[in-house]
């Protein structure tokens, strides 16, 4: 957690627009490692999020890193606030954090938070997968040897299974497989010379090789030009297996490929299908209603334990920042007691997140809202005329469809 006694202007401003991004960033994600170059795990992080950093010591004095993604407008608020001398007194029971950071590349994040506070070691990384359905699919890293680079082979299973096998490899037996073609984009090999009578599975169906970090994380197919999409599975035997006698080998390809994407507004936070907005602004329940209402939302439903935490670890970071309560989507309007959400109408069910002595029994207590209790965020029923509360604004994700369609293609005897 952040200090408290932050103490600077107001910075989380919702309105600051960023470029939206067609597909998330690569990011490191660790917790707990004493050096960033330790976290050998990569993440795809959502739209609208960007890769962190967090230095910080602990309570015994120990000094570690926490990796991973972090939405824009936590970003907007930690990105370059480098605690000042002043804010390092060690506090009791509480991490003191030296450095928070975003960046906004592929892997930025194994830099380090400052740049200059570890040692930096030269290893290239290379993803290391041995069965992945595609290189993007692969989160594992591993850290080379001197005398190794990267390489990324697609293999033709026993069961005509493509898969992608990636990992680390000699440099002299990356110059013997690929003909020394190392640099640039991955390049179709000949296919193995095989017998007649016996096919060696796995049939690897196309290679490359390349020097530099993460490098390896590339389509294989034919041509200089990576596709969008891999050959059918009919497509590749035919181009490797040429006359081979095999009896009967019907290999069907997918028809067509159907892929839906969410996304929500810059400034919007993706959850599960849904936007979060995290208004800056205090008001009254029903003002702040409105508000989301000109949105084409409402107040957050906060009806489950993974919703609530992805929500805490938001606001959490505004706690800092002396925003410790907003309003939340339900009220007892209708039945002193009953609390129900604005959204479905519906009363809170199995899932609650009431503070101690909560729900007060008071008829002037009629709206809810979170609010940090010293060690997490729980409920409270209030005065809805309360003016000194942030608020929440929730609205389902648009989605956009796209089809792929392929050739369908039958080999026979």
């Amino acid at each position: 957690m952040m200090l408290e006694n932050f103490d600077f202007i107001l910075l989380f401003v919702l309105c600051i627009t960023t470029p939206p991004t067609t597909k998330g960033l690569q990011c490191m994600q660790c917790a707990g490692v004493s050096s960033p170059e330790d976290c050998l795990t990569k993440v795809t992080c959502p739209d609208q999020y960007q890769c962190f950093t967090d230095f910080y010591v602990t309570e015994q004095g120990f000094l570690y890193y926490d990796l991973g993604c972090r939405i824009n407008q936590i970003c907007q608020v930690l990105n370059g606030q480098h605690l000042r001398t002043q804010f390092l007194e060690k506090r009791q029971f509480e991490n003191i954090h030296l450095c928070e950071e975003c960046c906004t590349t592929d892997f930025c994040n194994r830099q380090g938070c400052p740049e200059n506070s570890v040692t930096r070691v030269n290893n290239t990384l290379c993803f290391n997968c041995q069965d992945a359905s595609s290189p993007e699919k692969c989160d594992t890293v591993d850290v080379c040897n001197y005398d190794e680079i990267c390489i990324a082979a697609l293999v033709l299973t026993e069961l005509f299974q493509e898969r992608y096998q990636l990992r680390c490899e000699k440099k002299h037996i990356c110059d013997r497989s690929v003909g020394g073609q190392f640099y640039g984009q991955p390049s179709r090999i000949p296919p193995p010379a095989l017998g007649r009578r016996q096919i060696q599975f796995p049939l690897t169906e196309c290679q490359y090789c390349c020097d530099s970090s993460f490098c390896n994380n590339k389509a294989c197919v034919k041509g200089t030009t990576p596709p969008s999409h891999f050959e059918t599975t009919s497509q590749i035997i035919d181009n490797n297996i040429g006359t081979m006698n095999i009896l009967y080998l019907a290999v069907f390809a997918v028809s067509g490929i159907f892929t839906v994407q969410t996304s929500c507004p810059v400034d919007w936070a993706e959850y599960k299908g849904e936007c979060l907005y995290f208004g800056n602004s205090r008001q009254r329940w029903l003002d702040a209603e409105n508000h989301c209402r000109k949105f084409h939302a409402y107040l957050v439903t906060d009806d489950n334990a993974d919703k609530h935490n992805f929500i805490s670890n938001v606001i959490s970071v505004l706690h800092s920042l002396h925003q410790n309560t907003f309003w939340i989507g339900a009220n007892d309007f209708a039945i002193e007691g009953s609390f129900r959400w604005l959204e479905t109408g519906l009363p809170i069910g199995n899932f609650s997140a009431w503070g101690s002595g909560r729900p007060t029994r008071n008829d002037t207590n009629n709206c809810l809202r979170m609010f940090y209790n010293g060690d997490q965020y729980k409920w409270e029923d209030v005065s809805c005329n309360d003016r000194t509360t942030y608020f929440i604004c929730e609205k389902p994700a648009e989605n956009t469809a796209s089809v792929t369609t392929e050739k369908v293609q039958i080999i026979g005897k």
